[in-house]
């Protein structure tokens, strides 16, 4: 009986201590953090979405469970726009910030919007909120935030080539676009502008260059034969491009700020028959990248919520 009662007692003490240890282990508050970057969706179907990843150093908190998300917006001061939410997605990435691990969870959305005419919003500083059903609200800026819709359905002209060429400054950078276009009509078609489509950035039509051949990670240096500049942009009054077949181009990149952006859709300007038109082309993620500059790093901005 003795021997039971110490054997019990043992048992009891054992659970206990796991009990402590656990409750140890779960910490009363949660920090969250992302990169800021330019995002943009070209929308072109009902599945379109946008992937905005969050950087948290609990494994499995209650903010990446999609039941706790009552609501989901990317607004600024002046304007928002509803999301849902797709999907919260675990990766296998994980970083040290502020000698804490912090792990990445990427949130798939979806705009709540329903388009039936052309539409544009852009957001310099966006953010991302997120109200939970515990009462928390999470607002955390996501970078800048760019959303188009073009209802296109004319096939007059055609891409055929799409490639970025994407060099390393202090961190990955699309730096140009080789676009091929066809034409699909017996009439001579003229490109009137490319314009692409996030508020970041430029075409740089009055250094465009024709039939270039690369490999990625060349230097656009050495492709446009002089040291370019990423943000100093040589304006351009009228731009004429005809195309009577099919033609390749090199667009260079003009960055109107210091952003990331991986992702880029385009829309070309077109006349034919006297006649204005224009060619949307999807969204194309041109690289993707978990590593990022130590000025990135150094301006990470974290936000701390208490933990249920």
């Amino acid at each position: 009986m003795k021997k039971k009662l110490i054997v019990g007692i043992a048992i009891v003490s054992i659970i206990f201590l796991v009990i402590i240890i656990l409750i140890k282990q779960v910490p009363k508050t949660i920090e969250l953090t992302t990169f800021e970057k330019a995002y943009n969706i070209v929308q072109q179907s009902t599945e379109e979405c946008i992937e905005i990843p969050i950087y948290i150093n609990y494994l499995d908190s209650y903010l990446v469970k999609k039941e706790n998300i009552d609501n989901l917006s990317i607004k600024t001061n002046d304007e928002k726009l509803a999301f849902t939410v797709n999907k919260i997605k675990p990766t296998e990435a994980k970083t040290v910030l502020k000698k804490k691990v912090f792990y990445e969870y990427v949130f798939i959305l979806n705009p709540s919007i329903t388009l039936e005419d052309d539409f544009h919003i852009e957001m310099e500083n966006a953010y991302l909120e997120i109200n939970y059903v515990q009462g928390v609200k999470v607002l955390v800026k996501i970078g800048s935030f760019s959303y188009y819709f073009y209802n296109n359905d004319d096939s007059t002209l055609s891409v055929k080539q799409l490639k970025g060429l994407v060099n390393t400054y202090e961190d990955k950078t699309l730096v140009g676009i080789t676009l091929g276009l066809k034409n699909n009509h017996a009439n001579k078609i003229t490109i009137k502008d490319i314009i692409p489509l996030d508020r970041n950035v430029d075409a740089a039509l009055a250094e465009i260059t024709f039939d270039k051949d690369y490999n990625q990670g060349d230097s656009i240096d050495q492709i446009l034969g002089y040291k370019y500049d990423l943000y100093k942009e040589n304006q351009i009054n009228t731009f004429n491009l005809e195309i009577e077949d099919e033609l390749n181009i090199f667009i260079p990149i003009k960055y109107k700020q210091d952003i990331l952006l991986n992702k880029l859709g385009f829309l070309v300007m077109y006349e034919i028959n006297e006649e204005l038109r224009y060619l949307c082309i999807d969204d194309f993620t041109f690289f993707n990248t978990s590593l990022y500059s130590l000025k990135r790093i150094n301006n990470l901005k974290f936000h701390v919520y208490e933990n249920y």
